[in-house]
């Protein structure tokens, strides 16, 4: 009988081998969630954010004054269109730039 309980304690139990069986899977589950989870995003620096600001306005000139040398071309309404719009793509800009620091300011605020 001692033979029979030796080889009994050898072999794990059914349940013990489920238990380790989930333990198993639960670890790869949760190695799994780890990777899938989206990399924290960098800190956007001051340099950074300057530059992206200064870009907002650029752009907004940039696209007030062909937009409105064109638009005189087509009309031809020399220099008034060039005028109008560079003054919108000069407003285009500052509240594209004003937005972007709004954002950057919320942002800050919730961290």
């Amino acid at each position: 009988m001692s033979d029979h309980q030796d080889s009994n304690q050898k072999i794990p139990s059914k349940s013990q081998s489920a238990k380790d069986d989930l333990a198993h899977l639960s670890a790869k589950l949760e190695a799994e969630k780890q990777a899938r989870m989206p990399k924290p995003q960098k800190k956007q620096g001051g340099k950074a954010l300057g530059m992206r600001i200064a870009t907002d306005f650029i752009a907004g000139i940039l696209f007030g004054i062909f937009s409105g040398y064109y638009l005189d071309k087509w009309l031809d309404s020399q220099p008034w269109g060039l005028i109008v719009m560079t003054i919108l793509g000069f407003a285009g800009g500052i509240r594209n730039a004003m937005r972007t620091s709004e954002e950057f300011d919320k942002k800050m605020d919730n961290q």
